[in-house]
């Protein structure tokens, strides 16, 4: 992974992964263990993390409903924080 490479301490969150791996994952960013969770739309849903402040990403979803889902993780408890869209 290319923030490895950089040393960029980064942990991954996919639907290939066990629940187990994925609970895991979850735990080491959740703790600060690692700062930055690079997921797919697995993360999209139902994961709330107080401490995210940017989501960064790097292709648009085929419908809006899934995006709003994906920058969520940012707007919780009414903070405004970032996000960022790659195209």
């Amino acid at each position: 992974m290319m923030l490895r490479k950089f040393n960029f301490p980064s942990v991954a969150l996919h639907s290939m992964m066990k629940q187990k791996q994925r609970f895991a994952a979850l735990a080491k960013f959740k703790s600060s263990v690692f700062k930055i969770l690079i997921a797919t739309d697995v993360a999209a849903r139902g994961l709330d993390i107080p401490t995210v402040q940017v989501v960064i990403n790097h292709n648009t979803p085929g419908l809006p409903k899934i995006y709003i889902h994906r920058v969520g993780r940012t707007a919780r408890a009414g903070k405004g924080n970032s996000l960022v869209l790659l195209v």
